[in-house]
């Protein structure tokens, strides 16, 4: 092969692995009474992402914070819409992909505990723990860096515990609801989609130049 493609074959993987990870799951709400929002039934999609490349440590454990998290709300009576969240707290949210025991939490606060967002100028999400009962990437640690397979197909229950409240605004109604299990997907990278496309194209030039 060309010594100059031989040269740009760290570059392209290096572009590869360095890539920021993207998260995405959805679940359908289901009311536990009283509904004013029109909630039930309600798909709740959600959109994580970080630029973090390696974990950083959260009391010992490997911890992962989200640049930007977006729920996207369809089918509820009147509050779909795409929504920038923040924490109630103005605190950063992350993940802990192995929270030992062989588990995994999807979204924490800065304390470790349940996430609590502003949706919008509509309601509060509060008491949301998207805890999974398994682990799909085995021991991760501090220091190690960010995969997609710490991620992609974690299937999250709630721990046993899958519900969550919402709190009215500007009323301050506080309501309950649960859902079922839901599997995280992680999205490539456009990066990713690039450095591939490039090896691509170097194992085609490669072949190209044997055959000449």
């Amino acid at each position: 092969m060309n010594s100059r493609l031989v040269a740009l074959l760290p570059i392209l993987c290096t572009a590869t692995l360095s890539a920021s990870i993207s998260l995405e799951f959805s679940f359908t709400a289901t009311a536990s009474g009283a509904d004013p929002l029109g909630l039930d039934g309600a798909t709740f999609s959600f959109f994580a992402s970080s630029d973090d490349e390696v974990y950083s440590d959260f009391g010992g454990f490997a911890y992962l914070e989200f640049d930007t998290i977006q729920l996207t709300l369809s089918g509820s009576s009147m509050s779909d819409g795409t929504y920038s969240l923040t924490e109630l707290n103005s605190g950063p949210i992350g993940a802990v992909p192995d929270a030992g025991s062989d588990t995994s939490i999807l979204l924490l606060d800065s304390g470790g505990g349940p996430v609590d967002f502003t949706v919008g100028s509509f309601f509060e999400l509060r008491n949301f723990s998207p805890y999974s009962s398994a682990s799909v990437g085995g021991f991760v640690n501090p220091g190690d860096a960010v995969l997609p397979e710490h991620f992609d197909g974690l299937v999250v229950d709630g721990a046993g515990f899958p519900s969550f409240n919402i709190r009215t605004l500007p009323d301050l109604g506080y309501y309950s609801y649960t859902y079922a299990p839901f599997t995280v997907s992680v999205i490539p990278e456009p990066g990713v989609y690039g450095a591939l496309a490039g090896l691509g194209a170097l194992g085609f030039v490669a072949y190209r130049r044997k055959r000449a």
